[in-house]
């Protein structure tokens, strides 16, 4: 009976001490895993973002690229205003041929074609250079100026400024300050800025408003505005009237900005403003 008792007591002994060893190897390799897994979170954490910075060389040509792409930009621009401003003239112009074909097949005497295909042109001779009277009319009436062949001449460059939308404006103004108001632009923007300061004095454009609404400035002069009004929409058909006045807004707004800026560039102003 003792030597069992103690053989159990032995056994449960070696069986508690195996117990107590397993227990701390477990907690040790449980641990190690864990400060593993710490130290792997830790070093993804520490990592940063790896970012270039170009060279002096690669910034110039880069600031060299922006520059010329910006005057790309500029040129597709105008290119654009240049076409819209071509396309609403042959809307403009197109019926008009129309109905001069038809009244030229229906109504004009036959016309011998083949002296004038068949005239010699010689680039010495001055009579060869000369186009015939009825071919030159002919191509002036159909095919309005291009764009190019505009630049040539002043006549071209001018606004057609003879029919009944200039008469108003006639009154307010002579003949040679509206053909100068309206030459060598296509811009409606700057036609009526230029006629603006023709019709109304300094003082008019710096205390007055367009119409006088919702502002206790005094209008415009209702005739001069309405002549201006007529002009611009009769030569320019794409154009609204409340884009006319819209400009004219801007143009009274900016002549009060300048006065205040000069104004504030005067050596006097400055003493008034300390005194």
């Amino acid at each position: 009976m003792s030597s069992s008792s103690s053989s159990s007591s032995s056994s449960s002994s070696s069986s508690s001490s195996s117990s107590s060893n397993e227990g701390p190897v477990m907690n040790h390799d449980l641990c190690q895993v864990l400060i593993n897994d710490k130290h792997g979170m830790n070093h993804r954490r520490k990592r940063k973002s790896v970012v270039i910075q170009p060279s002096s060389g690669q910034q110039s040509w880069l600031l060299s690229e922006v520059k010329r792409l910006q005057k790309e930009v500029k040129k597709l621009k105008k290119e654009n205003a240049a076409l819209m401003h071509l396309n609403w003239k042959l809307q403009e112009t197109f019926p008009k041929m129309i109905d001069l074909l038809s009244g030229q097949a229906q109504h004009a005497p036959s016309v011998n074609t083949s002296s004038i295909v068949a005239a010699p042109r010689s680039r010495n001779s001055g009579i060869g250079n000369e186009e015939p009277v009825l071919e030159r009319q002919t191509l002036s009436e159909l095919c309005p100026p291009t764009r190019k062949s505009a630049k040539r001449t002043t006549k071209e460059q001018k606004i057609n400024n003879t029919n009944g939308s200039s008469m108003a404006l006639v009154q307010f103004l002579s003949e040679e300050q509206l053909n100068k108001a309206c030459l060598h632009t296509s811009n409606y923007k700057k036609i009526i800025g230029n006629l603006m300061e023709c019709l109304f004095t300094e003082e008019e454009m710096l205390s007055c408003s367009v119409t006088g609404i919702n502002t206790s400035k005094q209008p415009l002069d209702a005739c001069k505005t309405s002549a201006l009004i007529d002009f611009i929409t009769a030569n320019f058909p794409h154009v609204t009237v409340p884009q006319v006045k819209q400009r004219m807004g801007n143009k009274l707004r900016d002549k009060r900005q300048l006065q205040i800026r000069t104004a504030s560039l005067n050596p006097s102003h400055w003493m008034m403003q300390q005194s």
